[in-house]
């Protein structure tokens, strides 16, 4: 047994190769907490699409790194973290020697191209830390990040001449003509400056950059692979050999630097959105020492960056094996990286409407909200470890509405665009949550204020866009039909939880003063569940326009049956807000408690999910699927029923079974920090069925000891002290000494810190608690 104690290096105990063979989706390269530069390696180039046609192995290089990969194509500055989608990629660099390669060659001839043969011997990572050597041309690559920033330091076999790589047409879910334009220009024999502008997930996604080396240029040229039919009075000039402007559709640069004694290049590479003026502003900020005008070393500019990570990780003290706190601190690793800055160093970013707005006020511009995802963990998370940051993220995405001609929160957005991936209106409970949470933040902020009293139309809009997934006809008939939309089912849930939302935040009285009006709709809008699920078999299913079901109904098959990602079996328990409410639609008590348990304990056969890339066996504990977002509250619910010692017993199984201290320790894409967000507050003993309502479901701890440090000073203890596989069955819980007779703890009670205790047995005591979370009805 190990503990972290205040005095340790916790980023020791994060491993970020989990997850990164398969279907985690993570990135093993080095970025700052939060920070919009994540500089890792990408391992192969498979596109999303040729000539229209989707190409499927594209979906294993959503965060471009495979760990079953045996070469490198180069490092780029840009990667989501755990996505089933993607984009990105951008800014690729590839240090070499020897003939200069301008195509990235294949994983099967990588000597027809600029990638390098690797060894994962030779890999290091850490926060904040990237290290391979590249076998082909032996050469040393570490990387580290900071806010804006990826830091590169090459260390070249001695006499050979140091080349690079600089990749404007690589992009992660790249296709022929997705980048729309990019250029560079050479400013000195130091300085590279240049952007592009690229047409993916991201509609127009700018990228500018300002890269500075640490020894000068002696050769430079490029090829634009994309056909111009038009260069002007420009063929005057040889652009292709040492011009100082670059451009074009498809541009690849290599750059020849000066010979000296020192086998070491370092190369610093700042991002802005903005322009290449932020960029290098950027630059200038986080890379040159205070005291003198020179650019700090990669050690230096490192240390910071894990001096950073060390604080964010230090929040929690956990004691446990060497894997635990392996899988611990690295989940929480992973609910720091996403979502990701989106301004400058001079408060400058980018709008979703593309004009350049100025944060005036102390506040951090943030981009990459995948919502459907982490409302659920996420975000609720953020509430209680970082309320700054989470605040911030909540006002970024009302500055998303303010410029938006939809006039609506986000859905899925990053870089300056909304892309509109999966359904629902969650960012209603994310702003939600973090008003409710903070409301003295807001208050006493004028300027947040303003913002609050233009949230709330918002909020409403985001409800009532009637356009948006047929929220007309959810408006008219309580449901969306299955001839309208195939998902219709899954909307027509998912927007009744939200629906809740509202009306729990006009609830509030004087918060929402001048609103009233509005309360009763929405409450009668959160029953809309009940519209989809059949009488006769107790389950949700699809459902047409004219009010009949589609037949036959197929209970397990998560393609056409109007769901997106999942199947009825797994989409009929999601009822967060209206437990009571479903447990009564389903048959009652003893009925709800069977499906359950048939649920964790079915076979489901592999023919039910085959065209449904987000779900696979590996991800399932009999056919609750735990590998993606929709079912993650579903141990829980066990909490409302008259056998609440199974979610104890439940939950401890799936941490065992989807949560293990190797590459392929994630059972499903985590998705921007929500499956990683799933175990941090399981690991506590708790989660957000609900979030918005201010209460945190009890499970049970997994670790003995585990201390959270808050951020307004409180300290909260969670003890367990013989908790283990056997022990797993609460007994009783004490709050400071008192005993809690609910099956819940709340928001204010975990912020007030104190000494949270559970007796922990072999056996279910059956009457721990009396009092049932919240539930509508």
């Amino acid at each position: 047994m190990m503990t972290a104690t205040a005095q340790n290096d916790y980023t020791q105990y994060v491993n970020p190769i989990i997850g990164t063979n398969g279907m985690g989706h993570t990135f093993p390269g080095a970025c700052y907490p939060f920070g919009g530069v994540q500089v890792s390696p990408d391992t192969d180039t498979i596109p999303h699409n040729i000539n229209g046609k989707y190409q499927p192995g594209v979906y294993d290089y959503c965060a471009g790194y495979q760990y079953r990969d045996k070469t490198i194509v180069g490092f780029s500055h840009t990667h989501f973290s755990g996505t089933g989608h993607s984009d990105m990629g951008d800014i690729l660099l590839m240090p070499f020697t020897g003939e200069v390669q301008l195509n990235p060659g294949t994983a099967d001839n990588p000597d027809g191209g600029y990638r390098s043969r690797f060894s994962h011997e030779t890999e290091k990572c850490s926060p904040g830390y990237y290290e391979v050597r590249l076998s082909d041309g032996d050469i040393l690559v570490q990387l580290t990040a900071t806010p804006h920033c990826g830091i590169h330091k090459y260390t070249y076999p001695k006499g050979e001449t140091q080349k690079l790589i600089v990749d404007l047409n690589h992009a992660i879910y790249n296709y022929d003509g997705k980048v729309l334009w990019a250029s560079l220009r050479m400013e000195d024999p130091y300085t590279l400056t240049g952007y592009r502008i690229t047409n993916g997930w991201a509609r127009e996604n700018y990228v500018y950059f300002a890269i500075h080396f640490s020894k000068p240029v002696a050769h430079y040229g490029y090829q634009d692979f994309g056909k111009q039919d038009y260069n002007g009075f420009w063929r005057r000039f040889d652009l292709n050999h040492d011009f100082p402007e670059m451009a074009g559709r498809k541009v690849v640069a290599w750059i020849e630097f000066e010979n000296d004694d020192s086998p070491v290049l370092e190369v610093q590479v700042a991002l802005s959105a903005v322009s290449t003026k932020g960029a290098h502003g950027n630059l200038i900020v986080e890379t040159l020492a205070d005291e003198e005008e020179s650019i700090l070393s990669f050690e230096k500019l490192y240390h910071q960056t894990a001096k950073k990570w060390n604080e964010k990780l230090g929040i929690y003290q956990a004691k446990g094996t060497p894997d635990q706190l392996a899988m611990f601190y690295t989940s929480l690793y992973h609910t720091m990286i996403n979502p990701s800055i989106y301004q400058d160093v001079d408060g400058q970013y980018r709008g979703v409407d593309h004009n350049i707005y100025k944060n005036e006020y102390d506040h951090t511009n943030y981009t990459i909200f995948s919502l459907w995802d982490t409302y659920r963990a996420e975000h609720p998370l953020l509430n209680i470890i970082d309320p700054i940051n989470a605040v911030d993220m909540a006002e970024s995405m009302l500055n998303h509405a303010l410029v938006s001609v939809h006039h609506i929160l986000p859905v899925w957005s990053h870089a300056g665009n909304e892309n509109w991936c999966m359904i629902g209106y969650h960012g209603v409970s994310v702003v939600a949550d973090a008003f409710l949470h903070h409301k003295d933040e807001f208050i006493h902020n004028e300027h947040v204020l303003g913002h609050l009293i233009t949230a709330i139309p918002f909020i409403l809009h985001s409800a009532n866009l009637d356009y948006y997934d047929h929220t007309d006809l959810y408006k008219k008939m309580g449901y969306v039909p299955y001839n309208k939309s195939a998902v219709g089912t899954s909307i027509t849930l998912e927007n009744a939880y939200e629906d809740w939302v509202i009306y729990h935040l006009l609830d509030q009285g004087k918060i929402a003063t001048g609103f009233q009006d509005e309360k009763e709709t929405y409450r009668q809008r959160a029953l809309n569940f009940k519209n989809v699920f059949n009488p006769e078999t107790g389950f949700a299913q699809a459902r047409y326009e004219d009010g009949s079901w589609k037949t036959p109904a197929d209970l397990l098959s998560t393609s056409n049956e109007g769901f997106i990602e999942g199947n009825s079996w797994n989409y009929s328990f999601y009822v967060p807000h209206d437990v009571n409410g479903l447990i009564k639609i389903m048959g009652g008590d003893k009925v709800f408690v069977q499906r359950l348990d048939q649920l964790f304990e079915m076979y489901v056969p592999d023919e039910f999910f085959a065209e449904t890339e987000d779900v696979t066996r590996e991800g399932m504990v009999g056919g609750y699927v735990h590998g993606n977002e929709p079912s993650h509250h579903i141990p829980y619910l066990y909490m409302w029923t008259s056998q609440p010692w199974k979610t104890q017993q439940r939950v401890r199984e799936v941490m065992n079974k989807m949560y293990k201290n190797n590459i392929d320790g994630l059972c499903g894409n985590d998705d921007c920090g929500q499956m990683s967000a799933w175990y941090v507050f399981s690991a506590m003993g708790f989660y957000p069925v609900c979030p918005a309502s201010g209460q945190y479901v009890f499970g049970a701890p997994y670790l003995p000891e585990n201390v959270l440090h808050l951020q307004n000073g409180n300290t909260l203890t969670i003890k367990a002290p013989n908790v283990s596989d056997k022990n797993c069955y609460i007994q009783s819980v004490t709050l400071n000494g008192k005993p809690i007779h609910c099956g819940y703890i709340t928001y204010e009670q975990i912020m007030a810190g104190g000494e949270l205790v559970f007796t922990m047995g072999s056996k279910p005591n059956r009457k721990w608690f009396t009092e049932k979370p919240y539930s509508l009805e």
